[in-house]
């Protein structure tokens, strides 16, 4: 499958899905993590802010990618609550 072809599957599925449940998407949608710059696209295409998007790398990084910051998955585990509240 080409990149773009993957890209217009994750974008259609994501606003099929969006559009579905609007609302429970609103609130229950509050990052979202991915590996490649296609899911970045996907997630920023269905509405997601860059702030809340986090890509992760191939030795276990994630990079939030409004601003580049690095951080882990033991650092998002910790501050789940304060990233994510409820």
């Amino acid at each position: 499958m080409t990149r773009k072809k993957y890209l217009l599957i994750f974008v259609n599925y994501f606003k099929c899905f969006n559009s579905s449940l609007f609302i429970w998407f609103q609130e229950a949608v509050f990052g979202a993590y991915g590996n490649a710059d296609t899911d970045t696209l996907a997630y920023t295409n269905v509405g997601i802010s860059t702030n809340l998007i986090y890509l992760v790398n191939e030795i276990g990084e994630l990079r939030k990618v409004s601003d580049g910051t690095i951080t882990s998955y033991k650092h998002h585990a910790d501050m789940v609550n304060d990233m994510y509240p409820k």
